[in-house]
């Protein structure tokens, strides 16, 4: 975000875009040989796993096209489609809690919201962002410079995702599966307390990004305060 804004290279987002899929063909050939040497499970369970786990695909685009959103502090945009975001998969969820479905069918519904998720961010990049383009190509510098730049943060978020996880995982070992379940619950409304905070840093991002490119006086105070201005339009 903070090179979109400074740079206006719309390469970088093609470098990013290649090391996300790089990461999840990895994690998806992970997921399908997840159960090679443990006892089988149904072929019901293998086929949802599966299926769920080629949502990293579309997910690739999404954090990609949204990043160009923050980035060009597109909020509107940005705010309509986590809304949006968050309504998917709850309509995919009410839809497969009909008696004919199961865990498979679940799979599905939740693949089809993440590809959907997908094409609603890029459409979003296409038509609020002037000259908006996506190249083809990326060379190895750049794809070795998006990886120098962001494997600290990645890092972070792997640790960040395992606090936060780690009491359902543990539950989950354990074959509690309605403490993990009623605990998993919990931690959704803590997370959903978040929203305000992390808009609202989400949101700053890309203004500090662009201060931060700025060579600004002490004194500037007003020029501080345009500069950390968050443009909702």
């Amino acid at each position: 975000i903070r090179r979109l804004v400074s740079e206006s290279d719309f390469s970088l987002l093609t470098s990013a875009l290649v090391v996300q899929l790089g990461l999840s063909v990895l994690l998806i050939g992970l997921a399908f040989a997840w159960h090679a040497g443990g006892p089988a499970p149904s072929v019901e369970a293998r086929a949802a796993w599966r299926a769920f786990a080629l949502a990293l695909l579309p997910l690739a685009f999404y954090g990609v096209f949204s990043a160009a959103l923050r980035a060009f502090e597109r909020m509107a945009a940005y705010m309509w489609l986590n809304l949006g975001g968050a309504f998917l998969p709850t309509l995919g969820v009410a839809l497969a809690l009909r008696p004919s479905s199961n865990v498979l069918t679940l799979a599905y519904l939740l693949l089809a919201t993440q590809i959907t998720a997908a094409v609603l961010v890029a459409w979003l990049c296409w038509s609020q962002i002037p000259g908006f383009r996506l190249p083809r190509r990326a060379s190895w510098a750049a794809i070795s410079s998006v990886i120098v730049a962001g494997w600290p943060l990645a890092a972070l978020a792997v640790l960040m995702m395992l606090y936060q996880r780690l009491g359902v995982v543990m539950l989950g070992l354990i074959g509690a599966g309605t403490a993990t379940g009623w605990y998993a619950a919990a931690l959704r409304v803590v997370e959903a307390s978040k929203v305000a905070h992390n808009s609202l840093s989400g949101a700053l991002l890309p203004a500090l990004g662009r201060a931060a490119g700025r060579s600004v006086a002490p004194g500037a105070t007003a020029t501080s305060q345009q500069a950390l201005r968050v443009s909702w339009r």
